[in-house]
């Protein structure tokens, strides 16, 4: 009798996971995908109180933008 329940346990996985749908690979975000606001002329300037989010602000540099492979030493 076990073996009849260990048979259709394993059925049903199998089921399920052949019923799953396929995730497409997506690709890693790089710095092109970045969106940094610059500096326009004649842009206006916000004035802001309080504490409020803002997503639109006018940012003179925003840093050395690379990237660098990790390097990992493994072993001894």
């Amino acid at each position: 009798m076990i073996w009849a329940a260990l048979i259709v346990a394993l059925l049903a996985a199998v089921y399920v996971y052949s019923s799953l749908p396929s995730t497409p690979s997506k690709k890693p975000p790089s710095l092109a995908d970045l969106q940094t606001p610059t500096v326009e002329d004649g842009r206006e300037i916000l004035m802001v109180f309080g504490e409020v989010v803002i997503n639109d602000n006018n940012e003179l540099w925003n840093g050395d933008l690379q990237t660098t492979p990790i390097k990992t030493k493994s072993g001894k």
